[in-house]
């Protein structure tokens, strides 16, 4: 799992490690059972103190996303993907006001969003991507059947 953090987004380094590791769930990057590297190996790849990671790890568990196995490590839980499909379109939907926030602060138009918006939405569609097979956020479409 590649995570990349931003110390001059404004969002706590924290929550970027905790969106990161719920996108990964969500796209199949990490799935159900997988290890996850150690509190201290985690923080010294981020170069973070400990702490940091230790809340991200509790708080994912408390979410039922991640699981602790006395002595054998944090995993990602059984039911992390239906935990992360519940969370998906508030994920999607912050992801969205950052963009518009941003393309407003640089002088885009909501017209203009709305164009790029259709635009990229239009160009996934003719290349043919689709969502993950019963993401909440995928049209359900007849050939699913």
């Amino acid at each position: 799992m590649y995570l990349s953090l931003d110390p001059h987004s404004g969002t706590p380094l924290y929550l970027q490690i905790k969106e990161q590791m719920r996108l990964a769930v969500a796209t199949g990057a990490v799935r159900a059972g997988e290890q996850l590297p150690t509190v201290r190996e985690l923080a010294a790849e981020l170069r973070l103190n400990p702490n940091t990671v230790a809340r991200v790890y509790r708080e994912l568990q408390a979410e039922g996303l991640l699981v602790s196995r006395q002595g054998s490590g944090t995993f990602v839980a059984d039911e992390a993907l239906a935990c992360v499909d519940r969370q998906t379109a508030d994920l999607v939907r912050q992801k969205m006001r950052g963009i518009v926030a941003l393309g407003l602060s640089v002088g885009l138009t909501l017209p203009d969003l709305r164009q790029a918006f259709d635009e990229i939405t239009d160009e996934a569609g003719q290349a043919g991507v689709v969502g993950r097979p019963g993401s909440p956020l995928r049209p359900r479409r007849d050939h699913d059947e």
